[in-house]
């Protein structure tokens, strides 16, 4: 693989496409009195326990809970995370909504895309490799379930493209890509160009 000194982006081989991080704000919200003053909230009791707030910069979505807890979603970069918990945090300051100083956070997931630049044969990879899933009939990818060097779970599909989640550490993904693109070559389970 071709490898870049980017840390958000490895040229031609993967990019994160998704954070999900989880954030404790350790404070009770008044879901119903935050709706009814922030005009960027969605709320509806019936459909959802908590309030939805859209950022277009950076895009991503914050689920709000009364009990304080806060998922954000779709960031691709980590060090968007506090910017997006500041803004919250700001938002319900306005709305005289009493927040402590210093939330806690965790990642709790990265999602990452990217491509291989062969096709594999996913019935023989289906045969061969412990731990998959694949039924081409339901569908078209295979899921791959690996511990080492870290535990995650790759969606890899015939083209050689490759959805991966489970991580939650940027420099876990270079490592996994490598030991995934490592198994399909090791096992020979890439095909080749006229078949």
């Amino acid at each position: 693989m071709e490898l870049s000194n980017s840390d958000e982006k490895i040229k031609g081989a993967f990019q994160i496409t998704n954070i999900v991080s989880s954030v404790s704000l350790k404070t009770h919200i008044d879901l119903d009195l935050l709706a009814e003053k922030y005009q960027e909230v969605e709320y509806n009791v019936n459909n959802f326990p908590g309030v939805r707030i859209r950022f277009s910069k950076p895009k991503c979505t914050a689920l709000l809970y009364e009990n304080g807890e806060m998922i954000i979603t779709g960031i691709k970069k980590t060090e968007f995370i506090p910017v997006i918990i500041s803004k919250v945090i700001n938002n319900l300051k306005i709305n005289n909504i009493v927040v402590p100083e210093k939330p806690s956070c965790r990642i709790v997931n990265m999602a990452v895309s990217g491509h291989l630049k062969k096709r594999i044969d996913l019935d023989l990879a289906s045969v061969v490799l412990e731990r998959t899933i694949y039924e081409p009939e339901v569908f078209p990818g295979l899921v791959l379930r690996i511990d080492d060097p870290h535990k995650c779970v790759f969606l890899c599909f015939s083209n050689g493209k490759f959805v991966v989640t489970g991580l939650i550490k940027k420099d876990q993904i270079k490592e996994s890509v490598i030991s995934f693109g490592n198994l399909i070559k090791n096992n020979d389970l890439f095909l080749l160009d006229d078949e």
